[in-house]
């Protein structure tokens, strides 16, 4: 049956993985760059951590995430290509992620059918509460799967 524990065990899978992939990683292998265009490990997690502020926002919960800090990993923001001004740790970003779980699963557990019905629009779209947790978790493991190359990269250098 497809339920609020459905989609927050889906999550905590997608933070399971990112943990998998980037154990071990020191803020410099997250700054190693892919050998095709793409992002590296950075962005990647920052990306994520980004948009579960999203996600808590949508289930009205405290983001984990300094909004400051998230605008820099926001949809079409440069890629990161070294460290620089403004760029989080890595370990913090591990951190905000991992944070957002209980937060997401207590939101979602929390969430009254009336309430998933609720518009949200976060431009280019506008979509139910249990639209977006949808689209979100797609979202996220997409970003999670780009982790295994970034794995196989960071390793191949050490």
């Amino acid at each position: 049956m497809f339920t609020a524990t459905f989609i927050v065990n889906a999550y905590d899978r997608n933070l399971s993985l990112i943990q998998q992939m980037t154990g071990g990683f020191t803020h410099a292998d997250s700054l190693v760059q892919p050998p095709a265009p793409g992002n590296c490990a950075n962005w990647i997690v920052g990306h994520v951590a980004a948009y579960r502020n999203r996600i808590l926002t949508i289930l009205e919960e405290e983001p984990t995430l300094d909004p400051q800090l998230a605008q820099r990993y926001a949809r079409d923001s440069a890629p990161v290509l070294g460290d620089e001004p403004g760029l989080a740790r890595f370990e913090m970003l591990i951190e905000a992620i991992v944070e957002a779980q209980p937060r997401i699963a207590m939101g979602l557990e929390l969430l009254t059918s009336h309430h998933a019905e609720r518009v949200v629009t976060y431009p280019p779209m506008t979509l139910t509460v249990a639209e977006w947790m949808i689209s979100l978790l797609r979202h996220e493991a997409y970003h999670t799967g780009q982790l295994e190359l970034l794995q196989e990269v960071v390793n191949a250098t050490k």
